[in-house]
């Protein structure tokens, strides 16, 4: 008993310095002893005062957040991908989100991430995990959260993923065009610098800038189309498409009604 009471002292002293996540050598290096240490975190875990997410790594789950199981995976995103060696961004739908374009919840965390990794739920939370390659090239910022940061893609550069990945998150016109009113043009001309998009993929993008009066950044694409040969593709390329008009600029075959919900 005296000792458990001892591992709750550290994990509130932890608390009250904005420290959330820790790892079990962390525990030992303040003298705990290995034998018992497993038994009393398993029993932490069972009152829902810590949860996790990967095996050593810890998060402290203030009262507050009791109820859901887990505080915001944006806490403890960084460092659990930091614990797992794992390059990765908050990216798609979730940082879109966090860019302002959030007309509806988004019900998962979307993470890009540079090797394969299960889909994990955790209490409430649910992480969905999206293998990008070249992952380090991508443009990022760091946005600051309670516990520290956390990695997401950049307005342009979450754009350009929604259409590369739309096979997996489903309908993005909403979302496409609430990012549409914020992108500029570094950010999208350094994407197309560093990250290797597909020529359909670009065609799209180009369609939808300028669907959305983004001529500007229309532009930006069709100047790096320029000298490619342009075949017609389906704006959403799970779709069926025959009988449909095709755009004569970007080669795009329109099977979709682009209604925009906000």
């Amino acid at each position: 008993m005296e000792r458990r009471l001892l591992i709750k002292d550290a994990l509130l002293a932890w608390e009250e310095e904005g420290r959330l996540v820790f790892s079990k050598q962390d525990l030992l290096a303040l003298g705990f002893e290995k034998s018992s240490l497993q038994k009393a975190l398993w029993r932490l875990q069972r009152e829902k005062r810590l949860i996790s997410p990967a095996r050593d790594v810890f998060v402290i789950v203030h009262i507050t957040y009791r109820s859901v199981g887990t505080p915001p995976p944006t806490w403890y995103l960084d460092a659990w991908m930091k614990a797992r060696g794992t390059p990765y961004h908050l990216g798609l739908l979730s940082a879109a989100a966090l860019h302002g374009a959030s007309h509806q919840a988004v019900m998962e965390t979307q993470v890009m991430v540079s090797a394969p990794i299960p889909h994990k739920i955790i209490a409430s939370a649910r992480f969905r995990f999206f293998v990008k390659h070249e992952i380090d090239k991508t443009p990022c910022l760091d946005l600051e959260v309670e516990t520290g940061r956390v990695r997401l893609s950049t307005p342009a550069a979450t754009f350009l993923d929604l259409i590369a990945y739309v096979k997996s998150v489903g309908s993005i016109t909403t979302v496409l065009f609430e990012l549409a009113e914020n992108l500029t043009a570094e950010d999208l001309e350094r994407c197309l610098k560093t990250i290797a998009f597909s020529v359909a993929n670009l065609q799209r993008a180009g369609f939808y800038l300028e669907h959305f009066a983004r001529s500007d950044l229309a532009a930006i694409l069709a100047k790096k189309l320029q000298g490619k040969e342009l075949h017609k593709v389906p704006l959403i390329s799970a779709r069926q498409c025959s009988d449909r008009k095709v755009h004569p600029v970007w080669k795009i075959i329109v099977n979709d009604d682009l209604e925009v919900d906000i």
